[in-house]
């Protein structure tokens, strides 16, 4: 570890024992997606982590590019404040998972890439509990619980997401309106914007993403 810098950067150095320094490495912390393409196709860096299916065409333009598919281990999902109505009630949560087909979402949207999880975390994470199941595909039961909940004609609620989850978000807030719930979408220019106004405590729903690294 030759520096490193909090949030901005991490620098290696390969050194042979008795041997000088050669080999320099550096991983350089750029939050927002489309400045990591941008300093990507701009010749800044090198390697580009996790590149979503919509940017695999703009990237392969560019000359010497490569592409490789490999397992990753990076759930996403929503999550909810739980503090306000109507995300408090567990019936309400409950149901608007039941009301999303994830398996026809995920060829849909990601080209068949990816797989529903019974938790934010994947199968290849150490302790992970096999025995857990994804909540099914069940619109009447969904609907089922809102009513139980005192929601019969369902409500309104504005959900937040970055550019680069907006065709899923849309695709779960078309299915939640099959069941009488209606989304609508707020789009934040970055997952640093977004953070701030959840931490002040008065969002409701957010696109939200982890990505594990016990494998």
């Amino acid at each position: 570890l030759a520096q490193r810098s909090p949030g901005n950067s991490i620098t290696l150095i390969k050194k042979e024992p008795g041997g000088e320094p050669h080999d320099r490495l550096v991983f350089d912390v750029i939050p927002s997606l489309s400045q990591r393409v941008q300093a990507f196709v701009a010749g800044a860096i090198d390697v580009l982590p996790y590149v979503p299916l919509a940017y695999v065409d703009g990237l392969l333009a560019v000359e010497g590019t490569e592409i490789q598919a490999r397992p990753g281990t990076r759930s996403r999902f929503i999550e909810l404040n739980t503090t306000k109505p109507p995300f408090d009630d567990a019936r309400v949560r409950k149901a608007l998972n039941l009301a999303i087909d994830v398996s026809a979402m995920l060829h849909d949207v990601y080209g068949g890439f990816g797989y529903p999880l019974a938790t934010i975390v994947p199968p290849t994470t150490v302790g992970y509990d096999t025995s857990l199941e994804p909540y099914p595909f069940d619109p009447q039961a969904a609907r089922e619980l809102l009513v139980e909940a005192g929601y019969p004609e369902g409500f309104d609620f504005e959900l937040d997401v970055l550019a680069e989850r907006y065709e899923e978000a849309l695709y779960f807030a078309r299915m939640w309106e099959a069941v009488g719930v209606r989304a609508s979408l707020r789009v934040w220019p970055d997952w640093d914007s977004l953070k701030a106004a959840v931490l002040e405590g008065n969002r409701l729903a957010w696109t939200a993403e982890w990505n594990n690294t016990s494998r």
